[in-house]
């Protein structure tokens, strides 16, 4: 009888993730996919390339997760079901070498989602193969959406041996009027499918394999229900899905900026213009969740000019009318949101409603650099760092004495 693998203990396994990213990151999805149930972490598809150009890579990984309990179903044949088999016969050998439980199915196999679901709970790696019949790669992620709306699935890993969608080139790409994406060395950063997918389809940034990898993704998250209520510390969508390549898995996974192209859904967010048409005590808990300080008692009765405010709590704004410009009093995006964009789209409202804005941020703000890339201009002083964008240069030494005039928002 062969020996049993040693179990790997979760700080060794932690600072293996975070070679990867930061280790706070690690440890906070975690906790966070630790409290999902087991068959809802996530479903991984690599495609035929990434098993054949990395042998072994996407098994690594996905030790690393069974030592981590976190287990998810292996699709193969979702862009190529031709090879499929071949992939589950190579696949499968891995399995058992790095002494992980599996079983494979076929993609129409009856009663799949209660096999999968038992397989998942009893920590076992189900590995499902499509084939020709289902022929087309639309239809192929239609039946994903619906796995994964039936486990509950909160995220869709596709690994491709090209990593991310898009050019893989540093910069700003053209997708519409006014309308740019943000474009690395490993593909479009974040894609919001209810801002971003119709420009696209249209533009030339995507070529047709690309084009129809996005509809299909479409597609399969559309099944889902992004506006459904969620409980706090939940995470914020039905699902979503990271296209990255398999050297980047746990990275994708396991950090707030990814390292793949991400899509989702896209935030709605709606506009008060006092505090008395919102929960009150939910936007107190996220500003003080993030802050990580308690509010002031007064803080509500300083009546604002508008509160912008994504439609499950992840991220507002707050606005309120001063000399020369409007003055941003909180910008505030729920740790979990943080790598969704939900910042961005807060960002690109308050922005387009505001010309004219500055704001203050204490000098350990952890988005501090994010801040400077917005702004026009900034000054530094002991207490706080203000910052100003669209303003005239005779108002900036009025609106710095604004700024710091102030009383604090938090009690210290």
């Amino acid at each position: 009888m062969a020996a049993k693998s040693p179990v790997i203990p979760s700080n060794i396994v932690l600072t293996l993730v975070e070679s990867v990213g930061r280790r706070e990151d690690a440890e906070f999805y975690l906790r966070l996919f630790r409290e999902l149930p087991k068959h809802s972490f996530a479903i991984v598809a690599p495609d035929a390339p990434s098993l054949l150009e990395h042998p072994g890579r996407v098994v690594e990984d996905l030790r690393v997760l069974a030592h981590l309990g976190l287990f998810a179903p292996v699709v193969l044949g979702l862009f190529q079901p031709s090879d499929a088999e071949a992939q589950a016969d190579a696949l499968g050998a891995q399995l058992s070498a790095a002494r992980l439980k599996s079983r494979r199915y076929a993609a129409h196999a009856p009663r799949l989602l209660e096999r999968l679901k038992l397989d998942l709970e009893e920590s076992r790696v189900p590995v499902v193969s499509f084939s020709e019949r289902t022929p087309t790669l639309f239809s192929r992620f239609t039946q994903i959406g619906e796995w994964s709306r039936w486990l509950g699935v909160r995220k869709l890993v596709l690994v491709r041996a090209r990593g991310g969608i898009g050019p893989h080139l540093t910069g700003n790409l053209d997708v519409g009027l006014d309308h740019q994406l943000l474009a690395t060395e490993r593909g479009i950063s974040l894609i919001n499918l209810r801002r971003d997918l119709a420009g696209l389809l249209a533009s030339r940034v995507l070529d047709d394999e690309e084009r129809e990898l996005l509809s299909g993704v479409g597609e399969a998250m559309q099944l889902q229900e992004p506006g459904a209520e969620q409980r706090p510390g939940s995470m914020p969508e039905g699902l979503v899905t990271s296209v990255t390549a398999p050297s980047n898995l746990l990275h994708e996974l396991f950090t707030v900026k990814g390292a793949g192209t991400l899509i989702r859904h896209g935030s709605r967010i709606d506009f008060h213009t006092g505090y008395g048409s919102l929960d009150r005590e939910r936007l107190g808990a996220l500003l003080e969740a993030t802050f990580g300080h308690q509010l002031k008692g007064s803080f509500f009765e300083r009546e604002p000019t508008g509160i912008y405010l994504e439609q499950t709590y992840r991220g507002a704004a707050i606005v309120s009318a001063a000399d020369g410009a409007t003055y941003l009093t909180k910008f505030v995006v729920d740790r979990l949101a943080q790598g969704l964009g939900i910042g961005r789209d807060l960002w690109e409202v308050v922005t387009r409603d505001h010309e004219r804005l500055f704001w203050r941020a204490r000098p350990l703000n952890p988005i501090t650099q994010w801040y400077q890339s917005q702004c026009d201009g900034m000054v530094r002083t002991e207490r706080w760092n203000i910052y100003w964008r669209g303003v005239r240069h005779e108002n900036i030494p009025s609106l710095i004495q604004q700024a710091l005039a102030l009383p604090p928002d938090f009690e210290t």
